[in-house]
């Protein structure tokens, strides 16, 4: 008689293997999307002082080190409110910076930078039936191919539109 069951140990270390591989991976790549999504928008509300303070010095203060350590989505809201308080480009900052895909950047990113990596919920199942992919405990994120895109559309969404809406200042004050 064969004894299918004896292989099964081994094909189930191996099947770990290549999960804990495969989540490694993801793991890596979700640290590099929300660290460098954050840091691409910090670098827009630092331009965007910076550029401020080329027509309004007064107004965005970019001179010392501690000053341009200073800039921040509220510091550059704050200033462009100050100088250019009836611009388009101030209620497009403000729901910018409200915008939830960009707390979600910020915060994710800040988790995973400061503090710990989050655990994962983990769906399996023995026999023909597929199990739902798992979830990192963090924001509750379903860890599949497919994790970060729906965020990436949102965040590349929302870094055109502060493109465009800097594009239309930058053209009526330079």
């Amino acid at each position: 008689m064969l004894d299918e069951n004896r292989h099964q140990p081994t094909v189930l270390a191996a099947t770990f293997a290549r999960t804990h591989v495969k989540y490694s991976h993801r793991k890596a790549a979700l640290f590099g999307f929300f660290s460098n999504g954050s840091s691409v928008f910090e670098s827009l509300w630092y331009g965007m002082f910076a550029a401020g303070s080329m027509l309004q010095p007064g107004h965005f203060p970019f001179v010392t080190a501690q000053q341009k350590r200073a800039v921040t989505a509220s510091t550059t809201i704050a200033a462009y409110k100050a100088a250019y308080p009836g611009d388009a480009i101030v209620p497009l900052l403000e729901a910018a910076a409200k915008h939830s895909s960009l707390h979600e950047l910020r915060d994710i990113r800040n988790v995973l930078s400061h503090r710990t990596a989050p655990g994962r919920t983990i769906q399996a199942t023995i026999g023909g039936a597929v199990s739902e992919p798992d979830r990192w405990k963090l924001a509750d994120i379903v860890l599949d191919d497919a994790a970060t895109s729906s965020r990436r559309a949102q965040t590349s969404h929302l870094f055109s539109s502060m493109m465009d809406g800097f594009r239309v200042f930058a053209l009526a004050h330079f």
